[in-house]
């Protein structure tokens, strides 16, 4: 999505908050308006830390290492390659906190593998809207 400065065909608008949702869209229409895409990988070692499944709302406690040592913003007019302030670190810890939304709700994904999936997008809105 940051590549393109787009989120058009992605279901970003399913997984995340109201909040994280405007954050990122703001992003990419400033990635836009400057004629800057997203080149390289955000390297990530997500993981579940707890999870509470049974609770009334189950819950799942997430842990990502991320690594922007292969991540740039490059300016398409100037065609060159916009470096990361030289206070941004390069690598650190990103943590959130997924819940699963009530019965009923168009978001619910079903059961522990949906847990996990929910999980894994929430942690990568989190991300995303980190970086």
């Amino acid at each position: 999505m940051y590549r393109q400065a787009s989120d058009e065909g992605t279901a970003l608008e399913r997984y995340a908050t109201l909040d994280a949702l405007g954050q990122i869209r703001n992003d990419i229409a400033r990635l836009r308006q400057s004629g800057a895409v997203v080149r390289g990988e955000v390297g990530h070692d997500a993981k579940a830390t707890s999870m509470s499944l049974d609770a009334k709302t189950p819950k799942a406690l997430l842990e990502d290492c991320v690594d922007l040592s292969r991540y740039e913003t490059y300016d398409t007019r100037a065609k060159k390659v916009v470096p990361l302030p030289t206070a941004q670190p390069r690598r650190y810890v990103v943590t959130a906190t997924a819940e699963r939304p009530l019965d009923g709700d168009r978001h619910q994904p079903p059961g522990r593998d949906g847990m996990l999936r929910h999980a894994a997008a929430a942690a990568a809105t989190v991300v995303l809207s980190v970086i």
